[in-house]
């Protein structure tokens, strides 16, 4: 291999690196005065100076040394796309005058836009897909032993190394499930919240799934993933979640079985078979925590409307800018009473609203150009590549996820997750549809 093809494949062996990381919490937090609210620490205003973030900054060094021998040139419209939301951020940040957190934020969503940028550049989407989904697995599969492992033993197993918190069923402010008249501990695996464990489930397991059904001999080794991976999912107890990995991976099945794809087979039988006792263990637990909201968990939903309620109002009071990048939580005293609900200090469930709350008008449009304008770019390609319907369920899913919770903008792992699809999604996009001489993926 020659020197210039080694240089141009390290940028790509950090990304694959990355992938593998990816569900690694390992990180150092500072607490700057501005962490802190009512003299309480809290994590979503903590700069934080991860493993992954280590990755990511040799892979874009590496990447920018090859830019400069290549002198590549990249599609504006994908630049723009990409790059006007961290934009729209550092300009709110300078008309409010947010300094500290606040520039780190911004810094932080231009870091991952520079990765998503890479990704649409450098990866070849239907050559490295199987690769990426593979590599993915890898998390998928151990995250879901350690969340069933802590779901069983009701807490933690000491693995701080991979970033996992130190936490018991009876840790004061831990995610816990009312169940038959008890509460249980929900499993975190190596991520800061269950539903963030959820929401990385939700999206991949049916992702493997995919994988394992288009595959002519398939993989002992997905099947493997596919059987822990629904377990914890269920087991997260996130509503959510479950709406989007069950419901994608039951669309997945009805359109194999449909076109007549799954043939009659041992791991056929027992993947049924299975899928129907989980079904039956589980179900009477998902009625339960489906109706909760109208029982035990309805100050949760109270507060949830209150949280919606506060991001509308300062959007209102701040329509240009908002109140500044990730200043949401300083201004929430302001808007409603927490001292009784300490625990609530937390941003919108819904990161459209967060980012008209904190970026207001101008960066809540370049937010939606960021998120939407490639899903129209599907729309044209839908009757020309089948697998444009695929990548359109998986913005579906994202879309739903990012309704009803705040990671993808807030939390380490939440962002890697968004911006590395929305990388592959534009990286797919800027793909030729295969002529019929040409081969098609797998997943094709």
């Amino acid at each position: 291999m020659s020197l210039v093809a080694k240089s141009q494949s390290a940028p790509v062996f950090f990304f694959y690196l990355l992938l593998i990381l990816l569900p690694v919490q390992l990180g150092r937090h500072f607490w700057p005065k501005d962490s802190y609210i009512f003299g309480i620490r809290i994590d979503y205003l903590s700069p934080t100076f991860y493993l992954t973030d280590v990755v990511i900054f040799l892979l874009l060094i590496l990447w920018a040394q090859n830019l400069l021998v290549t002198k590549r040139k990249f599609s504006p419209k994908i630049i723009f796309a990409i790059l006007c939301f961290p934009i729209a951020l550092f300009v709110s940040a300078v008309a409010q005058g947010s300094l500290g957190t606040g520039i780190y934020y911004v810094a932080k969503i231009f870091e991952m836009s520079l990765l998503s940028l890479f990704i649409a550049s450098e990866i070849d989407f239907r050559k490295q897909i199987i690769s990426i989904l593979g590599l993915l697995s890898i998390g998928v599969f151990w995250q879901s032993l350690l969340g069933i492992f802590q779901f069983l033993g009701q807490k933690s197993f000491g693995l701080w190394v991979l970033g996992e918190r130190s936490f018991s069923a009876q840790t004061p402010g831990i995610s816990l499930v009312d169940l038959s008249g008890g509460q249980l501990l929900r499993p975190y695996g190596t991520f800061p919240h269950p539903n963030l464990l959820g929401g990385f489930l939700a999206i991949l397991v049916p992702a493997v799934l995919l994988l394992f059904l288009n595959q002519k001999r398939r993989s002992p080794l997905l099947f493997l993933v596919l059987l822990p991976g629904f377990f914890a999912l269920a087991i997260t107890f996130s509503r959510t979640s479950w709406l989007v990995g069950f419901g994608l991976s039951l669309l997945i099945v009805i359109k194999f079985i449909w076109g007549r794809r799954i043939k009659a087979s041992w791991g056929g039988i027992l993947t049924a078979v299975g899928a129907a006792l989980l079904f039956l263990f589980a179900f009477p637990f998902f009625v339960q925590r489906i109706t909760s909201f109208s029982t035990t968990d309805s100050h949760s939903l109270i507060l949830r409307l209150k949280l919606t309620s506060s991001a509308l109002s300062m959007l209102r009071e701040h329509p240009l800018f908002g109140v500044g990048p990730n200043k949401f939580l300083l201004f929430l005293p302001s808007y409603f009473n927490l001292k009784e609900t300490i625990r609530w200090i937390q941003p919108v469930h819904n990161i459209f609203l967060l980012v008209a709350a904190e970026a207001g008008i101008f960066g809540l449009i370049s937010f939606i150009i960021l998120f939407f304008y490639p899903i129209f770019e599907l729309f044209k390609r839908i009757k020309k590549d089948a697998f444009s319907k695929i990548v359109l369920l998986w913005f579906l899913a994202i879309y739903v996820l990012a309704s009803f919770d705040h990671y993808f903008l807030t939390l380490q792992q939440g962002q890697l997750i968004f911006w590395i699809f929305l990388g592959l999604s534009w990286s797919f996009l800027k793909s030729e549809t295969p002529s019929k001489t040409t081969s098609k993926t797998v997943l094709e």
